[in-house]
């Protein structure tokens, strides 16, 4: 389940960002002391290219709360979002999210480029 957040790199973490969780250490560590270090640079693309490979057949976010400012801590929403949001489609999913936080999905990078390929956004027009 993933948890309505900002994210400092990745503009929020949703479910297409919580992909990242499905690959082996061995496969993403890269020097420093954050384990999925590698992803953190050109965090974008990798994101939407691990969900290239495989994305999320479900998709269940928890906006009860959220926060507002940052993945590692911060400001929780206020007032509370207090909604579940889920869908097969995870360009949808973390569009809708991405709004509820007060971001526009075309602005976060693996939302963009995944609108038409692997999802659509609510409402939008699939690019040509």
């Amino acid at each position: 389940v993933a948890v309505l957040k900002v994210h400092t790199l990745a503009g929020v973490t949703l479910c297409m960002k919580n992909m990242v969780g499905i690959c082996p250490p061995a496969f993403y560590r890269q020097g420093g002391h954050w384990k999925k270090s590698a992803f953190h640079e050109g965090i974008q693309r990798a994101v939407f290219e691990l969900n290239l490979y495989r994305s999320p057949d479900f998709c269940l976010l928890d906006a009860s709360i959220g926060l507002s400012e940052s993945h590692l801590g911060g400001r929780q929403c206020d007032p509370k979002v207090r909604r579940m949001v889920a869908g097969a489609d995870p360009v949808a999913v973390d569009s809708f999210g991405a709004g509820l936080l007060g971001i526009d999905w075309r602005s976060v990078g693996h939302i963009a480029m995944a609108h038409g390929l692997i999802g659509n956004a609510p409402g939008a027009v699939a690019p040509v």
